[in-house]
């Protein structure tokens, strides 16, 4: 449960789109479940899902795209840093 996880959602059409993150530790009870009921033996395809609700509440966003350009976090522009000379 150490490694974390990105999660897309999209709307319009993928106007909008929204990356989050969890950490696998945020999400052992749903991988505890899982694993007390995994087939064995191993089919072809064994999918599960987080909840969407699940994952806004508790994901970190990290990224949106609006209408294919990035608006969170705010675009840091080259005017905005200062040159230091050492």
């Amino acid at each position: 449960m150490k490694v974390g996880h990105l999660f897309f959602d999209h709307a319009d059409n993928l106007r909008k789109v929204n990356l989050r993150y969890a950490h696998g530790s945020q999400l052992k009870e749903f991988f505890q479940k899982w694993l007390e009921n995994y087939p064995d033996p191993y089919p072809q395809r064994y999918r599960k899902s987080i909840p969407f609700g699940w994952v806004q509440k508790n994901g970190t966003l990290l990224m949106t795209i609006t209408n294919g350009e990035v608006t969170f976090p705010e675009a840091v522009q080259s005017a905005d840093f200062q040159s230091t000379d050492i």
